[in-house]
């Protein structure tokens, strides 16, 4: 829990991250409580923080 605490907490624009629910996106905006993140092209969505379950390696968004 403390680890996915520090992961949550060092979130920035740029990060590519894979949340709880199985969905990967790029970081365009944080807040305290939410992050924005784009899914697709012209797409994006806002989630808790606390939904967000990995910070994936850089490029790992473009591959998919």
């Amino acid at each position: 829990q403390k680890q996915h605490q520090e992961l949550v907490s060092g979130l920035q624009v740029g990060d590519e991250i894979l949340t709880a629910g199985g969905v990967l996106g790029k970081i365009t905006g944080v807040s305290e409580h939410y992050a924005v993140i784009s899914v697709s092209d012209n797409t994006e969505i806002k989630i808790q923080k606390q939904s967000i379950s990995a910070v994936v390696p850089k490029g790992t968004y473009d591959e998919a």
